[in-house]
């Protein structure tokens, strides 16, 4: 079960919050390696409809609607990038200034 521990925990992104509750909807669950590899594969779609996750959901839409207008645009250019890609802080800030965001 520690390799489906570390797939889930990738998932997580480092994310205390989605750590803590994935965490806590797992205590709750049986604990067999099945029931780990469930999540694991259905864990973006989990997010949506299991109300104990949709907490994780609910916190970052609320974290991003709280940015700045001019703050939102540039988190969202992030999304131009593969998951896994490096960004450098001056290649970035170049970007946004090629297109208008500062």
């Amino acid at each position: 079960m520690l390799d489906l521990a570390k797939l889930i925990l990738k998932k997580c992104d480092g994310l205390p919050l989605a750590i803590v509750t994935i965490g806590g909807y797992l205590a709750n669950r049986p604990q067999n390696a099945m029931e780990w590899r469930k999540l694991n594969i259905s864990l973006s779609a989990e997010i949506e409809i299991n109300p104990e996750l949709k907490m994780i959901n609910t916190a970052l839409m609320r974290s991003y609607d709280g940015l700045p207008y001019h703050i939102k645009a540039c988190f969202l250019y992030l999304a131009i990038f593969s998951e896994d890609d490096i960004i450098r802080r001056t290649n970035i800030v170049k970007r946004w200034m090629a297109e208008g965001f500062t």
